[in-house]
Order: C-alpha cells, then structure tokens, then sequence
C-alpha cells in the first residue's frame, strides 16, 4: 500500500505543474496497474481540501466532484 501525501495529491488533482504532475498521474498510474492499493489520510484529505480552497479558489462542490472523479482514476 502506498499513502500518499498532500503535495502529491494536490499535483494529481490540479495538475498545475507539468513535471511534478506528470510524476504524481504515473504513480498513482502505476500503482493502480500494479493491483496495489493507495492509502490518503484524514489529516492529507483535510490538507488538500484546504489548499484547493485556499490557494486555488476551489469551491466546495468543485472539490467533492474532483475527489469522486478521481477516485477510480
């Protein structure tokens, strides 16, 4: 299992940065090929939650479709 954390996640979600969010799309990429599991946090999804509000201007719906489009990714 791999847990992840804020940084990665928020490079994977906004995708602001194109290496950093090119390396954070192949992790998760090849850890989902690979069977493995990814494990985030309570305190990392209260973090990436808060940094999209804060830094990006994200709403909250915004955030919630994000994370669930994202969930099978």
């Amino acid at each position: 299992m791999l847990a992840l954390d804020t940084n990665v996640l928020v490079r994977f979600l906004v995708a602001d940065d194109e290496v950093q969010s090119a390396r954070a799309a192949r992790l998760v990429s090849r850890t989902i090929r690979d069977g493995d599991h990814l494990f985030v946090s309570d305190v990392v999804l209260c973090e990436v939650v808060w940094v999209l509000r804060a830094s990006y201007g994200f709403g909250r719906a915004e955030i919630a479709d994000g994370c669930r489009s994202n969930a099978a990714a």
